[in-house]
């Protein structure tokens, strides 16, 4: 998981799609980093990322897993907000 994260960083936009296709494949517990990487300057990265979010961590799975963690589903919530506040998604 760590490494899918740290590859999000990486210059190569391919790359970092891939990472982002990893850690959806992982579960709605990596959903924090995969918003995050919706903030990629590539909008290909971007693109692939919400659809990888849509395809393979549905909503209810991110409500199950963060259902008894208060700070986590805040700290989802902000990154939303942040997201939303900074661009309009594709």
């Amino acid at each position: 998981e760590l490494i899918f994260i740290e590859s999000l960083k990486d210059s190569n936009s391919l790359i970092r799609s891939h990472a982002g296709l990893g850690l959806s494949l992982i579960g709605p517990k990596t959903i924090r980093p995969l918003l995050n990487a919706l903030l990629d300057p590539d909008v290909s990265v971007r693109r692939n990322i919400e659809g990888y979010i849509s395809k393979n961590i549905p909503v209810e799975s991110i409500l199950h897993e963060f259902k008894d963690s208060v700070n986590l589903r805040h700290s989802i919530k902000v990154t939303v907000k942040d997201l939303l506040d900074k661009y309009v998604l594709i």
